[in-house]
């Protein structure tokens, strides 16, 4: 009775330390991960003291842990999940998980192992390549750590090793970053949607500089992203759209339709400004009124002024500015909308090269992408009509970079791959060679402009004005003359 019970009590021991191994490795690779953890334990089959024990373990290191039966969306970049794949839950986890998102970045996943075949198990787990997914096989009181991960959602799953732990955890991953490890995608295609409005024929210049003056946007956008699908050792492709993507009876059209069907993984960059050009005022009667007259009007600077000055205020025609204009509900805003699109009467769309005319005869306000204003100014205006050129931001938005769907694999790797080709120049680089800069104001002429007779309508008033006080004047004056020659 006695050995029977001392064998019991051993093998009771057995069990514990193996299960004690388990523990401290959890507790180690995730103190070893170094950023803070919300740890989840997912369906775990494990003992109620085995759970305690984890849980203690994992509070002594000042790590936030709970155990959990269903999936929820968690957020946040600290969440890790843990998985045991002894335990019957995987197949219903997948689903969810899928479902969710989980399985890609931010979240973490610490998956352990002893089943000699776990090919079959994970073929089907909805991995990506922003995938943090941690297989921890153990063989007697040794893990051997493999992360997995797919280029592309129905791709194989690859494997590469990240480290060991035989009571001290040892981490050989070349690189502790996410991109530098996985940025080799092996040639998956990834897909732009693009927009081109100006010319057909772009789609057949995207690089060669030819046809400059048409979407200049579009081709610097395709040159950028082309940088970021190399760096990545994707396929490039594109498709395109004549219209940015806009809600009309509950579905999308254009360039975000083709991102959220998946036709695309990314499109096009965006940027929106809006264009004044005051009148260069007329030179008159002495040099020194025609200096002051010359310099730069402050009258317009703000959307508030804009909204209370003279100028008439139109838009480039073409489909996203007759969208624009209904975005907004504050008192400025809706009182410009109401003077490019009148409620009665014609609204102020036009072509390109007529509204850069029209800014370029004064008194005019047009709203339009920057690049297509620019180039037209340089090739049409004269010197000193640049210098009375200024810049007023309507839309009051950030510079938008590259729209990405959401939930998509590659958002992270195409994060930074943009980061990197902005910080290395190259981007302002492209910018500068398909771009034309803001004309400078490179010397004021002095010059007198033609007066036509209704311009001087206000002068010859005043002159008028002037003779008959002169009048008045002279004829009191003859009164009191003669008034003291009789006295």
């Amino acid at each position: 009775m006695l050995i029977g019970l001392i064998l019991i009590l051993l093998c009771n021991k057995e069990v514990r330390s193996k299960d004690l191994v388990t523990i401290h490795f959890i507790k180690s690779f995730v103190i070893k991960e170094h950023k803070p953890t919300y740890f989840i334990s997912y369906g775990l089959c494990w003992k109620r003291n085995q759970n305690l024990k984890l849980l203690n373990e994992l509070s002594n290191a000042g790590i936030r842990s709970i155990f959990s039966t269903h999936i929820s969306n968690y957020q946040g970049h600290e969440t890790m999940f843990l998985l045991d794949l002894d335990c019957p839950w995987p197949e219903k986890l997948y689903s969810n998980g899928s479902a969710s998102n989980l399985f890609g970045f931010p979240y973490h996943w610490l998956v352990l192992n002893s089943l000699e075949d776990k090919s079959n198990i994970l073929s089907d787990v909805p991995l990506s390549p922003g995938s943090d997914f941690v297989l921890a096989s153990r063989e007697n009181d040794t893990f051997t750590l493999d992360e997995l991960h797919k280029t592309s959602p129905i791709g194989e799953v690859l494997s590469n090793s990240r480290g060991y732990y035989n009571g001290t955890y040892f981490d050989i991953r070349p690189h502790k970053e996410l991109f530098r490890r996985r940025q080799n995608i092996m040639g998956h295609p990834l897909t732009m949607a693009n927009v081109i409005q100006d010319s057909n024929s772009t789609q057949f210049h995207l690089e060669d500089r030819l046809e400059a003056q048409h979407d200049a946007t579009a081709k610097i956008s395709w040159m950028v992203v082309k940088l970021a699908f190399q760096m990545l050792n994707a396929t490039p492709r594109y498709i395109f759209s004549h219209r940015w993507g806009y809600k009309q009876n509950g579905s999308w059209s254009g360039m975000i339709d083709d991102i959220l069907n998946n036709k695309a993984d990314l499109g096009r960059m965006m940027l929106w400004v809006i264009f004044t050009a005051l009148m260069a005022l007329y030179a008159a009667y002495s040099a020194n009124i025609v200096v002051l007259l010359q310099a730069p009007s402050n009258a317009v600077r703000s959307l508030t002024q804009l909204s209370q000055s003279k100028l008439t205020l139109a838009a480039n025609d073409v489909d996203y500015n007759h969208f624009v204009f209904g975005m907004y509900s504050d008192a400025v805003r809706v009182e410009i909308s109401k003077r490019v699109k009148p409620s009665h009467g014609k609204a102020h769309f036009y072509e390109i090269k007529e509204g850069v005319e029209k800014i370029r005869q004064g008194l005019f306000a047009f709203h339009s992408i920057v690049e297509p204003v620019y180039r037209l100014v340089e090739q049409t205006f004269l010197e000193m009509e640049k210098c009375d050129l200024v810049e007023v931001d309507f839309m009051m938005g950030f510079d938008p970079f590259v729209p990405v769907k959401k939930d998509s694999p590659y958002l992270e790797l195409l994060r930074v791959s943009f980061k990197r080709i902005r910080e290395s120049g190259l981007q302002s680089a492209i910018n500068k060679r398909m771009q034309v800069p803001k004309p400078k104001c490179s010397h004021r002429i002095s010059a007198f402009s033609s007066v036509g007779i209704l311009d001087l309508r206000p002068v010859l008033a005043l002159m008028l004005y002037g003779i008959a006080v002169s009048l008045v004047i002279l004829l009191i004056e003859m009164i009191n003359f003669k008034m003291y020659v009789i006295i």
